[in-house]
């Protein structure tokens, strides 16, 4: 499937957790994205989209879901570890320092006004990082 600039290998939702966990297993560089709908990275309209990047092989993969795409929250654990979403370690400071940014404030002012957001967090060799070889 294309999209934008994209080329996307289309899967089935329920096939994603064993294509993320086969690319770890095997030593492959690989992360995931959860597609918002109105993402403009999604084709989707009106649906998420979860994508499965291969950068080893260069594949895109990308799987439709109504809802939320639970199987990323097992992704996030697989790629960053098992307390990455653990509410008592999200104080960047640390020792309970809580850390002053411009950015983070303007996504609570969002979430105040219920007006819908998200963010993507690029990988230095992700499909969609205009910063090739940086995060983004």
């Amino acid at each position: 499937m294309k999209h934008l600039d994209y080329d996307y290998i289309e899967t089935p939702l329920e096939d994603c957790y064993n294509l993320g966990a086969g690319l770890k297993a095997a030593g492959k560089t690989w992360h995931s994205h959860v597609l918002s709908p109105g993402c403009r990275f999604n084709p989707y309209a009106g649906a998420y989209a979860i994508i499965v990047e291969d950068s080893t092989a260069g594949a895109t993969y990308i799987a439709r879901s109504e809802d939320f795409p639970e199987v990323d929250k097992q992704f996030v654990k697989m790629l960053h570890g098992d307390d990455i979403l653990d509410e008592g370690k999200s104080q960047a400071g640390g020792a309970g320092e809580a850390i002053e940014s411009a950015l983070l404030d303007q996504v609570v002012a969002f979430d105040a006004r219920k007006v819908p957001w998200h963010h993507h967090m690029n990988f230095p060799d992700c499909v969609f990082n205009p910063e090739k070889g940086r995060w983004a």
